[in-house]
């Protein structure tokens, strides 16, 4: 499970940025590539 390190995104303009976790081996750019669009539970977690 990927985790947010940080509650508030940080703006660096012009985006928004999250702060997530180290997860592991897998970037989660590999993760939704190989597992698809998260759930509505992964997101509310």
């Amino acid at each position: 499970m990927i985790r947010l390190a940080r509650e508030e995104p940080i703006h660096v303009p012009p985006r928004w940025m999250i702060v997530l976790e180290h997860a592991g081996e897998k970037t989660l750019a590999r993760k939704l590539r190989e597992d698809g669009r998260p759930t509505v539970d992964e997101l509310r977690t």
